[in-house]
């Protein structure tokens, strides 16, 4: 189709002959209108993209590509839409087809390492991840393959710049840097880095630990989008083949407790605070269920332990400013409002509490 558009426009141009200068513009501009369309599209697309609406984003970028087969970030944009879907193939020729156009373009760079790290082949994720040099989303990647590798030197280069750009979940980089000092993968890193499985020299991936990676990818897209069950059902199918996947375990943890399902969630949560007793995610998981049953100070003190192991703001302190203003412990909240306030002055309910627990802290003093 697009290049049957590209053809019909040569047509077009062609037929006005050079004397009939009266007819270009009209020509011209329809062509710009089709790229400014097919740009605002794409914006859109990124828009419905970055909240997890991936299906909308896919039909947004292809729209736009089909009028503007030049528009790179159209591609790029395309190719991760598809990635998310768990749309692997079609995927890696939306990258290359931006790639064609922008041979440097880092989003596309990366989205093609994510996907050769998924399925274990690692040569082509780091040359990849090394072309993309000043996406931070690559060096994550390239953190985790060199990690996986034990090549401790090279994470901690990499580990260095996605702690300067604060955008990283903490918990995470501090499980990272701990590795790197250790200069030891556990057996538990090494499932958390799953699934970078080979199964030969030659560094081929294994059918079956693609297929459960495209599955997990599909419980955490299907999460995302709020659809809990489905996710659920997902998550199941990789632990029923791979029953020390944490990320699966994980999912499948906060999927029940998106359910109601609490009871069943917790000791998902707890079996891997066994394996990893600082894991962000199981601790506010179990902060969750315990404030679910009732035990307020239990889930207090899980969220306490991993806003001391985060810092910043993280479900930590949501979780600790609620849980305080519920009980009115106005004086307790007010710190935990304090920094979620700073991180989002624009949050009117938060605003609204911390006024709140502002006024009744200043008239018991």
């Amino acid at each position: 189709m697009a290049t049957m558009t590209a053809i019909l426009l040569a047509v077009v141009f062609l037929a006005s002959g050079p004397n009939t200068t009266d007819d270009e513009p009209a020509s011209a501009l329809s062509q710009l209108e089709k790229a400014e369309q097919a740009s605002s599209l794409a914006a859109t697309g990124w828009q419905l993209w970055q909240s997890r609406n991936f299906e909308d984003a896919k039909e947004q970028f292809s729209t736009a590509v089909k009028l503007d087969p030049q528009l790179d970030n159209g591609w790029s944009g395309l190719g991760w839409s598809h990635f998310n879907l768990g749309e692997r193939e079609d995927a890696i020729k939306s990258f290359e087809r931006c790639l064609k156009l922008t041979p440097n373009h880092g989003a596309a760079l990366n989205g093609l390492g994510q996907i050769f790290l998924l399925t274990g082949q690692l040569k082509e994720a780091e040359k990849h991840f090394l072309r993309a040099k000043n996406a931070s989303a690559a060096w994550h990647g390239l953190v985790r393959l060199y990690l996986y590798q034990e090549k401790f030197d090279k994470a901690a280069k990499y580990l260095a710049k996605l702690e300067a750009t604060g955008q990283y979940n903490a918990a995470e980089l501090q499980q990272f840097a701990k590795t790197i000092e250790a200069k030891s993968l556990s057996a538990e890193m090494r499932r958390q880095l799953a699934p970078l499985q080979t199964t030969s020299a030659a560094e081929e991936p294994d059918a079956l630990a693609i297929k459960r990676a495209d599955m997990l990818q599909r419980g955490w897209n299907f999460f995302r989008q709020g659809k809990n069950r489905p996710a659920e059902l997902a998550f199941r199918d990789v632990l029923k083949h791979d029953g020390n996947n944490q990320p699966a375990t994980n999912g499948l943890a906060f999927s029940l407790l998106n359910q109601g399902k609490h009871t069943e969630a917790k000791p998902l949560f707890e079996s891997m605070l066994e394996n990893t007793p600082n894991h962000g995610g199981a601790l506010n998981g179990v902060a969750r269920c315990l404030k679910e049953s009732g035990d307020t100070n239990g889930a207090i003190e899980a969220w306490k332990k991993l806003d001391e192991q985060a810092g910043g703001v993280t479900a930590a302190t949501h979780g600790l400013a609620h849980i305080y203003m519920e009980q009115k412990k106005y004086k307790d909240a007010l710190p935990y409002l304090k920094r979620l306030a700073q991180a989002n002055s624009d949050d009117a309910s938060t605003m609204q509490m911390l006024k709140l627990a502002t006024q009744k802290t200043t008239a018991t003093e």
